[in-house]
């Protein structure tokens, strides 16, 4: 009876054994699983962190071209405005030289000049200027054209005065001419008479 008993211990042992050594087996390879599964995501998160590093790169070198395109941005303001002020000192400086040629040319026509005169605020506006100028320049053109037909004018009038003049004076010469001749004729005349006389007493 105790060596049957044994043998059922046994038998129960022997059972929770190969119990033990299947729930190992299962253990063993559950965690050869959970390591493989643990490499796959330590390479993914090396792989997820690298691209993150990548990125932040990208990123930081994007900031440093961003920057340096602002600060060349902010350099380009500064001479655009620059620029913007030296235009308008300019475009003053021409306004009052043709301003000032206009007066000149202006003194019969003031009103004239006035229709086309803005004030000086024009100069912020560098299209009503340009615009003003060129109605002011064409202006200016049209003056000294008509007042180099009126010295052309002049001139041929002078000219003929100076003709009509001369030719005056060589008349005047011809006739002062003609009047020596006859004086000298009836000098002539004179001497032989006064010759004639004296033949005879």
């Amino acid at each position: 009876a105790e060596s049957l008993e044994e043998k059922n211990m046994a038998k129960v042992h022997r059972g929770q054994l190969e119990k033990l050594k299947s729930q190992c087996d299962r253990l063993t390879e559950e965690l050869t699983q959970n390591e493989n599964e643990n490499k796959k995501l330590k390479l993914k998160y090396q792989c997820l962190k690298d691209q993150l590093e990548e990125r932040e790169k990208h990123i930081s070198i994007e900031e440093e071209h961003l920057r340096r395109i602002e600060e060349a941005r902010l350099q380009l303001k500064d001479q655009l405005l620059c620029l913007e002020t030296e235009q308008e000192s300019i475009l003053g400086v021409i306004g009052k030289e043709i301003d000032a040629a206009c007066k000149t040319f202006s003194k019969d026509s003031m009103e004239k000049l006035k229709v086309f005169s803005s004030g000086p605020d024009i100069h912020y506006d560098p299209h009503r200027w340009l615009a003003e100028s060129k109605t002011k320049l064409q202006w200016l053109c049209e003056e000294l054209k008509e007042r180099e037909n009126r010295e052309k004018n002049l001139r041929h009038q002078l000219m003929l005065c100076r003709q009509q003049l001369r030719n005056l004076t060589e008349n005047k010469e011809s006739e002062l001419q003609c009047l020596f001749q006859q004086i000298e004729r009836q000098e002539q005349l004179l001497d032989e008479i006064h010759r004639e006389k004296r033949g005879i007493n």
